[in-house]
């Protein structure tokens, strides 16, 4: 190999380092992004392609923060639960079948609740976006959803 292309892989690599500890500073310094702040971007990138007029955009925004607020509540309650069957199955002697159905039972409540509650999350952001935009909010929801599943497997 000649000097001159010694030389210019000396460089690139250089670059190349000097680029990676560009980039990991960057990323130390700025934190690492939660999945559920990720989320809550892709979610307000859905709501800016819209191009809604300030009123709407601002009364879907509230209306989303509103539930992530309610479903991060519903969220905690349920993985609660959860661990309490586990706990109450990992005691030893037997079984309590109904206490058992009791705890679940109290699982089963949770979910039903969560459910209602995108149900009139749901109604609020067709009532708040109008049929037309509402369904061009939930169309861009589900292309989101199926450009990640393709797109990440």
């Amino acid at each position: 190999m000649n000097p001159a292309t010694k030389r210019i892989l000396i460089i690139f690599s250089v670059a190349l380092n000097i680029g990676f500890i560009i980039m990991a500073a960057y990323h130390s310094f700025q934190g690492p992004v939660s999945k559920h702040d990720r989320r809550w971007e892709e979610l307000m990138a859905v709501v800016r392609k819209l191009e809604l007029p300030e009123s709407k955009q601002s009364q879907a925004k509230a209306a989303m923060a509103r539930f992530r607020d309610q479903l991060t509540g519903i969220n905690q309650q349920i993985d609660q639960a959860r661990e309490d069957v586990m706990v109450f199955l990992a005691q030893a002697g037997p079984l309590d079948k109904s206490r058992l159905h009791q705890l679940l039972e109290v699982t089963n409540d949770l979910y039903w609740k969560k459910q209602m509650m995108f149900e009139s999350h749901a109604i609020e952001m067709v009532q708040v976006l109008g049929d037309r935009d509402g369904a061009r909010f939930f169309r861009s929801l589900v292309e989101l959803k199926k450009s990640k599943h393709h797109g990440h497997g």
